[in-house]
């Protein structure tokens, strides 16, 4: 992101555990790098708000989906996601969604993803968000709306066995 030739671009980190060092090392060599550490959930909610773009590092807990992801894809902006694990449990959300380019972080193709995430950013620039019934559309097994459906589903099938 530092060597991108984009103006006003920041690059704010929301974060904590062991994630503080790494982005304290960074942010010594770039000035777009904002470190803002552990914040409450209101705060980060805010941030994604004001946000142009959203930026995902892939997870390793590849069993787990992040609730951060469902709260980006929410909010019908581009997503920018990077990974190193095939089996990252992000991948097949994002892949689905229309506003994200997935970048798998490879040293020998850093030239590459620096293209694809500069060409990305410029061409989303002056975007609408995604409407949120598209959204639903395409995440309808992932809303809170169908996770009651099936809950009173499961409530009323255990009420008619009784």
């Amino acid at each position: 992101f530092s060597t991108l030739q984009i103006k006003n671009l920041s690059l704010n980190f929301y974060s904590a555990g062991n994630c503080e060092q790494i982005i304290n090392e960074y942010k010594s060599t770039s000035s777009i790098i904002k470190q803002h550490g552990f914040v409450s959930h209101s705060e980060s909610i805010d941030a994604i708000k004001k946000a142009k773009f959203l930026v995902n590092i892939g997870n390793n807990a590849t069993d787990m989906v992040p609730s951060k992801l469902f709260e980006y894809i929410s909010t019908g902006k581009p997503i920018i996601h990077f990974y190193y694990d095939e089996n990252d449990s992000c991948l097949p959300y994002l892949s689905e969604y229309p506003l994200s380019l997935i970048i798998k972080m490879d040293e020998a193709k850093i030239d590459k993803n620096r293209i694809l995430v500069s060409e990305f950013i410029e061409s989303h620039r002056f975007y609408e968000p995604m409407n949120i019934i598209e959204i639903e559309s395409i995440f309808k097994k992932n809303t809170p709306k169908y996770t009651t459906q099936l809950i009173e589903r499961i409530l009323v099938d255990d009420e008619t066995t009784c």
